[in-house]
Protein backbone atom coordinates (compact mmCIF):
# COMPACT_ATOMS: atom_id res chain seq x y z
CA UNK A 1 0.00 0.00 0.00
CA UNK A 2 1.04 3.86 -0.95
CA UNK A 3 0.09 6.79 1.18
CA UNK A 4 -3.07 8.50 0.12
CA UNK A 5 -1.46 11.39 -1.72
CA UNK A 6 0.47 9.13 -4.10
CA UNK A 7 -3.14 7.77 -5.40
CA UNK A 8 -3.98 11.62 -5.17
CA UNK A 9 -0.85 12.34 -7.43
CA UNK A 10 -2.03 10.04 -9.97
CA UNK A 11 -5.13 11.20 -10.02
CA UNK A 12 -3.45 14.96 -10.82
CA UNK A 13 -1.83 13.58 -13.97
CA UNK A 14 -3.70 15.43 -16.61
CA UNK A 15 -4.18 13.18 -19.80
CA UNK A 16 -3.01 10.05 -18.13
CA UNK A 17 -5.26 6.80 -17.48
CA UNK A 18 -3.49 4.74 -14.95
CA UNK A 19 -4.63 1.18 -13.32
CA UNK A 20 -2.88 -0.29 -10.40
CA UNK A 21 -1.32 -3.87 -9.90
CA UNK A 22 -1.07 -4.83 -6.42
CA UNK A 23 1.12 -7.82 -6.79
CA UNK A 24 3.95 -8.98 -9.11
CA UNK A 25 1.61 -11.76 -10.03
CA UNK A 26 -0.94 -9.44 -10.95
CA UNK A 27 1.56 -7.27 -12.89
CA UNK A 28 2.99 -9.52 -14.92
CA UNK A 29 0.34 -12.48 -15.62
CA UNK A 30 0.05 -11.60 -19.16
CA UNK A 31 1.85 -9.38 -21.87
CA UNK A 32 2.12 -5.85 -21.01
CA UNK A 33 2.85 -4.01 -24.61
CA UNK A 34 -0.86 -4.55 -26.10
CA UNK A 35 -2.24 -3.30 -23.26
CA UNK A 36 0.18 -0.50 -21.83
CA UNK A 37 2.13 2.66 -23.37
CA UNK A 38 3.88 2.76 -19.86
CA UNK A 39 4.70 1.75 -17.17
CA UNK A 40 5.12 3.78 -13.57
CA UNK A 41 6.88 1.67 -10.68
CA UNK A 42 6.96 2.35 -7.28
CA UNK A 43 7.70 -0.68 -5.45
CA UNK A 44 10.71 -2.05 -4.46
CA UNK A 45 11.13 -5.75 -5.63
CA UNK A 46 14.39 -6.53 -6.35
CA UNK A 47 13.83 -10.19 -7.65
CA UNK A 48 12.95 -11.40 -10.64
CA UNK A 49 11.58 -14.26 -12.51
CA UNK A 50 12.05 -15.55 -15.84
CA UNK A 51 8.27 -14.79 -16.61
CA UNK A 52 8.62 -11.38 -15.46
CA UNK A 53 12.07 -10.64 -17.20
CA UNK A 54 10.36 -12.19 -20.59
CA UNK A 55 7.60 -9.63 -20.40
CA UNK A 56 9.59 -6.77 -19.13
CA UNK A 57 11.87 -6.73 -21.93
CA UNK A 58 9.27 -7.71 -24.69
CA UNK A 59 7.61 -4.00 -23.37
CA UNK A 60 10.88 -2.40 -23.47
CA UNK A 61 12.24 -3.91 -26.43
CA UNK A 62 8.75 -2.73 -27.99
CA UNK A 63 9.57 0.68 -27.51
CA UNK A 64 6.82 1.39 -24.74
CA UNK A 65 8.20 3.34 -21.68
CA UNK A 66 9.18 3.50 -18.11
CA UNK A 67 9.09 5.35 -15.60
CA UNK A 68 10.51 4.50 -12.60
CA UNK A 69 10.13 6.41 -9.00
CA UNK A 70 12.04 6.66 -6.31
CA UNK A 71 13.19 3.41 -4.49
CA UNK A 72 12.03 1.28 -7.70
CA UNK A 73 15.64 1.98 -8.50
CA UNK A 74 15.88 -0.97 -6.47
CA UNK A 75 13.72 -3.17 -8.36
CA UNK A 76 15.06 -6.12 -10.39
CA UNK A 77 18.52 -5.31 -9.23
CA UNK A 78 19.25 -9.37 -9.93
CA UNK A 79 18.93 -8.69 -13.35
CA UNK A 80 21.73 -7.14 -14.56
CA UNK A 81 19.95 -6.38 -17.81
CA UNK A 82 17.38 -3.95 -16.20
CA UNK A 83 19.58 -1.61 -14.26
CA UNK A 84 22.38 -1.35 -17.18
CA UNK A 85 20.35 -0.66 -20.26
CA UNK A 86 17.09 -0.16 -19.39
CA UNK A 87 16.80 2.30 -16.01
CA UNK A 88 21.05 3.13 -15.79
CA UNK A 89 20.66 2.89 -12.06
CA UNK A 90 21.41 0.85 -9.02
CA UNK A 91 20.94 1.65 -5.29
CA UNK A 92 23.02 -1.23 -3.65
CA UNK A 93 21.29 -2.63 -0.55
CA UNK A 94 24.41 -4.60 0.61
CA UNK A 95 27.96 -4.46 -0.95
CA UNK A 96 28.24 -6.23 -3.94
CA UNK A 97 32.54 -6.88 -4.60
CA UNK A 98 34.04 -3.78 -4.73
CA UNK A 99 31.03 -1.21 -4.01
CA UNK A 100 29.84 -0.36 -1.03
CA UNK A 101 26.20 -0.29 0.26
CA UNK A 102 24.31 3.12 -1.02
CA UNK A 103 22.89 5.25 1.40
CA UNK A 104 19.84 7.00 2.35
CA UNK A 105 18.69 9.81 4.71
CA UNK A 106 14.96 10.58 5.66
CA UNK A 107 13.37 13.87 5.39
CA UNK A 108 16.16 16.20 4.10
CA UNK A 109 15.24 19.29 2.69
CA UNK A 110 17.13 19.93 -0.92
CA UNK A 111 16.88 21.35 -4.13
CA UNK A 112 16.88 19.92 -7.88
CA UNK A 113 17.72 22.15 -10.92
CA UNK A 114 17.41 21.32 -14.36
CA UNK A 115 20.45 20.58 -16.14
CA UNK A 116 21.34 23.99 -18.06
CA UNK A 117 21.80 21.86 -21.49
CA UNK A 118 18.35 20.20 -21.09
CA UNK A 119 16.29 22.67 -19.94
CA UNK A 120 14.47 22.28 -23.32
CA UNK A 121 13.74 18.43 -23.00
CA UNK A 122 10.03 17.45 -22.94
CA UNK A 123 10.39 16.03 -19.50
CA UNK A 124 11.36 19.41 -18.72
CA UNK A 125 8.39 21.89 -20.00
CA UNK A 126 7.61 24.30 -17.45
CA UNK A 127 9.57 22.79 -14.76
CA UNK A 128 12.21 25.48 -12.83
CA UNK A 129 14.39 24.32 -9.93
CA UNK A 130 12.21 22.41 -7.57
CA UNK A 131 12.99 22.67 -3.64
CA UNK A 132 11.98 19.62 -1.92
CA UNK A 133 11.92 17.60 1.55
CA UNK A 134 12.54 14.10 0.57
CA UNK A 135 14.83 11.11 0.57
CA UNK A 136 18.32 11.68 -0.37
CA UNK A 137 20.45 8.87 -1.72
CA UNK A 138 24.04 8.33 -2.13
CA UNK A 139 27.06 5.95 -3.52
CA UNK A 140 24.57 4.20 -6.56
CA UNK A 141 26.17 3.36 -9.60
CA UNK A 142 24.75 5.19 -12.91
CA UNK A 143 25.69 3.96 -16.63
CA UNK A 144 27.50 6.58 -18.31
CA UNK A 145 24.79 6.57 -20.83
CA UNK A 146 22.52 8.24 -18.99
CA UNK A 147 21.08 11.54 -19.97
CA UNK A 148 21.15 14.01 -17.14
CA UNK A 149 18.14 15.97 -16.54
CA UNK A 150 17.94 17.55 -13.13
CA UNK A 151 20.34 17.49 -10.73
CA UNK A 152 21.32 18.34 -7.00
CA UNK A 153 24.34 19.69 -5.51
CA UNK A 154 23.53 18.22 -2.34
CA UNK A 155 26.15 16.47 -0.76
CA UNK A 156 24.62 13.37 0.92
CA UNK A 157 23.02 12.57 -2.16
CA UNK A 158 24.72 11.81 -5.85
CA UNK A 159 24.32 14.84 -8.33
CA UNK A 160 22.03 12.79 -10.70
CA UNK A 161 18.32 13.19 -9.78
CA UNK A 162 16.27 12.68 -12.90
CA UNK A 163 17.82 10.98 -16.01
CA UNK A 164 16.86 8.85 -19.06
CA UNK A 165 17.77 5.16 -19.11
CA UNK A 166 20.04 3.88 -22.32
CA UNK A 167 17.63 1.61 -24.11
CA UNK A 168 17.74 3.06 -27.52
CA UNK A 169 14.37 2.15 -28.39
CA UNK A 170 12.25 2.43 -25.03
CA UNK A 171 12.19 5.78 -23.14
CA UNK A 172 12.79 5.27 -19.80
CA UNK A 173 13.10 8.21 -17.04
CA UNK A 174 13.83 7.92 -13.53
CA UNK A 175 12.77 10.32 -10.89
CA UNK A 176 14.47 10.13 -7.58
CA UNK A 177 12.02 12.00 -5.47
CA UNK A 178 8.91 10.55 -4.22
CA UNK A 179 8.94 9.39 -0.66
CA UNK A 180 6.90 12.04 1.32
CA UNK A 181 3.89 13.02 1.08
CA UNK A 182 4.96 16.99 0.82
CA UNK A 183 6.40 15.76 -2.44
CA UNK A 184 4.03 13.83 -3.53
CA UNK A 185 1.62 17.22 -3.17
CA UNK A 186 4.15 19.62 -4.59
CA UNK A 187 2.89 21.01 -8.23
CA UNK A 188 6.16 21.18 -9.84
CA UNK A 189 6.85 17.35 -8.58
CA UNK A 190 3.46 16.44 -10.10
CA UNK A 191 4.13 18.22 -13.55
CA UNK A 192 7.63 16.48 -13.86
CA UNK A 193 5.78 13.19 -13.41
CA UNK A 194 3.57 13.79 -16.46
CA UNK A 195 5.50 14.99 -18.57
CA UNK A 196 7.80 11.91 -17.76
CA UNK A 197 4.70 9.55 -18.20
CA UNK A 198 3.64 11.49 -21.48
CA UNK A 199 6.60 11.17 -22.68
CA UNK A 200 7.68 8.11 -22.09
CA UNK A 201 4.25 6.77 -23.38
CA UNK A 202 5.16 8.93 -27.03
CA UNK A 203 1.92 11.46 -26.25
CA UNK A 204 2.08 14.91 -26.98
CA UNK A 205 2.08 17.22 -23.71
Amino acid sequence: TYPKEFYAMLDSLEGVRWTHATTQAEAFRGPLEARYDALLLHDMWNVTTPQMRDRLQAFVEAGKGVVSLHHAIVDYTDWPWWYQEVTGGKYFTRPEGEHAASRYREGVDYIVTPTPTKRSHPVLAGITALTVHDEVYRGMWHSPRIEVLMETAHPENDPPVVYVGPHPRSRVVYIQMGHSAETMENPGFRKLVRNAVRWTARQTN
